[in-house]
């Protein structure tokens, strides 16, 4: 009986350990931030206004209609591609590593000349996912968060067509 308090005892600890190992992240981001600079930037609040949510679901709804209107099999799953692209690349490496963190794949990041003949820098975040309003707004919520939060621009997402 003393053996079966002290697993159960065990296994109470081990639940809270782990509770607060998956919490750590969300108390403390600078903790797991990859220089002083993004130190600094993570601990900066970042918020979406009302108007900005409600241009950024309108335009995700816009997307997921053209979808609809495409043919696409919204039961299947699509590779949702979030595009960014910035003018100064120094913050690309924490960007990256920040959408890496939370779950997305990173293309390749390319460079070109804009028509005023500035260089810029740009990549998409991959994420598989189904194609659901709750999902989608979900994801260009944090997209559009990070974004701010670094000052790079996020231009939206897209995917294929999945029959």
């Amino acid at each position: 009986m003393n053996k079966k308090r002290i697993i159960a005892g065990q296994r109470k600890v081990i639940k809270k350990v782990l509770i607060f190992l998956l919490l750590i992240p969300l108390v403390l981001p600078s903790v797991f931030s990859c220089s002083k600079r993004a130190n600094k930037q993570s601990n900066q609040n970042v918020i979406e206004t009302v108007e900005e949510q409600k241009e950024r679901e309108s335009a995700d709804l816009d997307v997921i209609e053209q979808l609809k209107k495409a043919g696409s099999n919204f039961s299947k799953q699509h590779n949702i591609e979030h595009h960014f692209f910035l003018y100064n690349n120094n913050n690309i490496p924490i960007v990256t590593k920040e959408l890496q963190r939370i779950g997305y794949m990173i293309s390749d990041i390319s460079n070109d000349i804009d028509q005023n003949g500035k260089r810029y820098w740009y990549f998409n975040a991959i994420k598989i996912s189904l194609i659901k309003k709750e999902l989608i707004f979900n994801d260009t919520k944090k997209m559009n968060l990070i974004a701010k939060k670094y000052n790079i621009i996020y231009d939206g997402w897209g995917t294929k067509i999945v029959k």
